[in-house]
């Protein structure tokens, strides 16, 4: 240990950003000059809001641990980067009764450690919007954080948005969760113009009727990673806003305007949701569909989930697919699904069912369906024979003619195979192991 801590400041301090700061802690306790080593590492990113009954949470968390920052300022709070407040770290278990209460008594001292955080980079707090109803200075205290790169809010509202017209910082980073207000006013996203220089990504997982409030002429050219969900004004207007956008995530509640399709995005690179949203007209490298297909679709029956899928596929033509189905959908449906898709060159497909299945027998039956298709990976995923993966991959390799990779999960455990063509005969698989079937497997989904 002695002589570990002879290196240089400079070597030990890059020797310590490879670990996590939470396990820093365990060298800082080792002894006196370890801890004036580690300490600073610990202190750089820190999470309050401890769900754990032995530990201390709530306020009285918060309010130790700002005391602590503030009894040395230029030794602790400086090095003070990344800090997450967590869900129920404003909540107190009630005295003689089975629930929580809010309790907003650390709100001041929270507002003075915010204050002097100067060197603060990430900020996460769940429940801000009524953080900032008990503590106001609160909204104050955040305007000289001009460093911070990560904001994220989850439950906000109309004083959360005032507060953001007082910052001075420029964010590449600005997440929202839940909006707790009803009809917002005039002008509440003001700051949006104010960090459209800086976003690189902007996630609003239930609050995207933001975008509303936003004027015809608001453009972010520097998001590329966009997330959206609950009220979703059109899609035609968020390509308006973010044209630079490659990546979209629909958050699982989510409900987009009906429009018809309009060529928006040139082209996208990622997009995953949990409905069918068949408005677009532009290319997609990869689609990740994380509903059950052939299963009803809260508010659309299984035939229109189905039909309004076909269309979103044939509009984005993607190249790389996952997919889940329901045993109801049936082989002449999946063909007729992949008969839209003729980049298609990588398919995870999996079947959604609670009962056991023979995974050996449904594959059977849904395999020739890919025959026609380019595929040169594929991943099955059922419920059955551990020791069917070898038969499966097999006949996936006979079927299709130009697939050179195939990963089987029939069970719990994926089984990743290479195939081997000669002129003529059957193709010779190749098991791999599971390090190179992992990379193999990430390696197909970036196909394009």
């Amino acid at each position: 240990m002695k002589r570990l801590l002879d290196l240089n400041d400079d070597v030990l301090a890059t020797i310590l950003s490879f670990v996590r700061p939470a396990d820093a802690i365990q060298l800082a306790l080792t002894c006196h000059d370890a801890y004036s080593v580690a300490m600073p590492r610990y202190l750089s990113d820190v999470a309050l809001g401890d769900t754990d009954p032995a530990v201390m949470s709530g306020p009285d968390q918060i309010s130790l641990f700002c005391k602590y920052m503030l009894a040395d300022v230029a030794r602790r709070l400086r090095h003070l980067k990344a800090l997450h407040i967590r869900e129920g770290a404003f909540s107190r278990d009630a005295e003689g009764r089975d629930d929580w209460v809010s309790d907003y008594s650390c709100a001041p001292i929270l507002a003075e450690t915010l204050r002097q955080a100067f060197n603060l980079r990430t900020l996460a707090i769940h429940d801000l919007e009524p953080l900032l109803a008990a503590e106001p200075a609160l909204a104050d205290a955040f305007a000289p954080l001009t460093r911070l790169r990560d904001v994220a809010f989850h439950y906000i509202g109309k004083c959360t948005l005032q507060m953001l017209k007082l910052t001075t910082c420029h964010p590449q980073r600005l997440e929202f969760g839940m909006w707790k207000d009803g009809a917002r006013v005039s002008g509440d996203t003001a700051a949006f113009y104010t960090y459209a220089g800086s976003l690189c990504t902007l996630n609003l997982w239930q609050c995207a009727c933001l975008l509303e409030s936003l004027s015809e002429d608001y453009v972010s050219h520097g998001v590329r990673t966009l997330g959206l969900g609950g009220r979703i004004p059109f899609l035609s207007m968020a390509a308006r806003q973010f044209p630079n956008a490659t990546r979209i995530t629909f958050a699982e509640e989510c409900s987009i305007g009906e429009e018809a399709p309009v060529a928006a995005w040139s082209a996208l690179d990622y997009v995953e949701g949990n409905m069918p949203i068949p408005f677009f007209a532009c290319r997609v490298r990869r689609i990740d569909l994380r509903f059950t297909l052939g299963a009803k679709l809260r508010p659309f029956s299984a035939e229109t989930a189905f039909a309004r899928t076909v269309e979103m596929l044939r509009q984005t033509s993607p190249v790389v697919l996952a997919l889940k189905i329901d045993p109801a959908l049936g082989p002449a449906k999946l063909a007729q699904l992949v008969a839209v898709l003729p980049r298609l060159r990588f398919l995870e497909l999996a079947l959604h069912t609670e009962e056991r299945q023979d995974a050996d027998r449904w594959m059977k039956e849904y395999v020739p369906c890919l025959a026609k298709t380019p595929l040169v990976g594929l991943a099955l995923r059922g419920q059955g024979r551990p020791d069917a993966a070898p038969e499966i991959a097999r006949l996936a390799a006979a079927t299709i003619p130009t697939l050179a990779h195939a990963g089987v999960c029939p069970a719990q455990r994926w089984t990743w195979f290479r195939a081997e063509r000669a002129a003529r005969g059957e193709p010779v698989l190749e098991a791999l192991s599971g390090t190179r079937g992992e990379y193999v497997g990430n390696e197909l989904r970036a196909l394009a």
